[in-house]
């Protein structure tokens, strides 16, 4: 449910260690918008959930993205799992696969909430 003139909050993280992070913004029932920042901007986005998994403790987002072969072309899918609530040194995984493929994990690590505008020198963290 939307609430009339209620302004979505985005909050803006970058993974540690690497020049890129996403921009998440709330939707309506749990839902979330994503765009990729840093080093990455313009690249991409995807939309998730905010919820919980059986056996895994605490909630997370769950978001799932088109993945690029750093050029811009379609190469898969990447899914991140962030967890919640957005505070720096929160953690995140990424996972990836492609048509024919099972999930394979690719990068997890900690995150930092900061700016959107922030720009940062150094590796992008995608899938390969």
């Amino acid at each position: 449910m939307r609430i009339p003139g209620a302004q979505a909050k985005t909050t803006s993280i970058h993974f540690n260690g690497f020049c890129n992070g996403l921009d998440i913004t709330p939707a309506a029932n749990h839902l979330v918008r994503t765009v990729e920042n840093g080093c990455a901007k313009g690249q991409g986005g995807g939309v998730g959930v905010l919820g919980a998994v059986d056996g895994v403790s605490g909630k997370h987002y769950y978001i799932g993205e088109n993945y690029d072969d750093g050029a811009g072309d379609y190469v898969g899918e990447e899914f991140w799992i962030i967890s919640a609530p957005l505070v720096s040194g929160g953690t995140y995984e990424g996972w990836k696969h492609k048509s024919c493929c099972l999930l394979t994990k690719f990068a997890s690590g900690t995150y930092t909430v900061s700016g959107a505008a922030e720009k940062r020198g150094g590796k992008r963290l995608m899938a390969r």
